[in-house]
């Protein structure tokens, strides 16, 4: 279903073919600049519609991405960014992030979206998909590092037990750094649904996250105790089903 939607945010929506396409486009300029199997590549964008096909074409240019939470100290982001050894940083564009200190920078205003077929690159399953960063809260945060075949097998297990059904719609509230988002960025495009990236005023904010619940449809989300808690706070009553 190409025209079907696959991700939204603030307004913003991109289709299946969209998607892809914006995806191929970034791993077509990684590439390029030699971004490849063996590499991490460090993304850092706000809360939106580009989030996700950034970190699908990390994968598709065959290397694995180090996903930054751009709202978090900038001496902790430079420090997961030179303890992973990242090549290189995606950010909206040049203004983005100024005080992180990496070699080379990928502007998404300077990556050129093509039509036509997705090339795709072939993956050793037991190469990184990704690298994820603990809190910290013991002394510096230490990097775990996610292998295809360990993320596939977890959004495969994840879509039967507990379950989701087809075409769902799921607005994705996690940090991009904290690892539980990979299920809510990526699990609903396994079932043909919709990613609804909740944007940081959002997330932040109980009444705004009921009112973008209500307004999507929603009957799935995934997270933390206390923005469950925070909703039953603000009045939010769960709807049928």
């Amino acid at each position: 279903s190409p025209e079907a939607v696959a991700v939204e945010s603030g307004g913003n929506r991109l289709t299946y073919a969209q998607l892809l396409a914006e995806a191929a486009a970034v791993a077509g300029h990684l590439r390029s600049i030699g971004v490849g199997p063996g590499n991490f590549a460090a993304v850092a964008l706000p809360r939106g519609v580009d989030l996700v096909p950034a970190l699908l074409g990390v994968q598709l240019a065959g290397a694995a991405y180090l996903p930054l939470d751009p709202e978090h100290p900038v001496d902790r982001l430079n420090h997961i960014v030179e303890d992973s050894r990242a090549r290189v940083l995606v950010t909206a564009d040049a203004a983005s992030c100024p005080g992180l200190r990496v070699g080379s920078r990928v502007h998404l205003d300077d990556v050129v979206v093509r039509p036509g077929p997705v090339p795709g690159s072939p993956l050793d399953a037991d190469s990184a998909a990704y690298a994820i960063y603990t809190s910290g809260s013991t002394g510096q945060p230490k990097g775990v590092v996610v292998t295809h075949r360990a993320f596939a097998n977890f959004i495969r297990s994840m879509r039967v037990r507990p379950g989701l059904p087809d075409a769902v719609v799921l607005p994705a509230v996690t940090t991009v750094s904290f690892d539980i988002a990979g299920l809510e960025l990526f699990l609903p495009l396994t079932t043909g649904g919709r990613v609804v990236v909740a944007r940081q005023s959002e997330t932040s904010d109980p009444r705004r996250l009921a009112a973008l619940l209500a307004g999507t449809g929603a009957r799935v989300m995934q997270a933390t105790p206390i923005t469950w808690r925070l909703l039953l706070e603000a009045g939010w009553t769960p709807p049928a089903g």
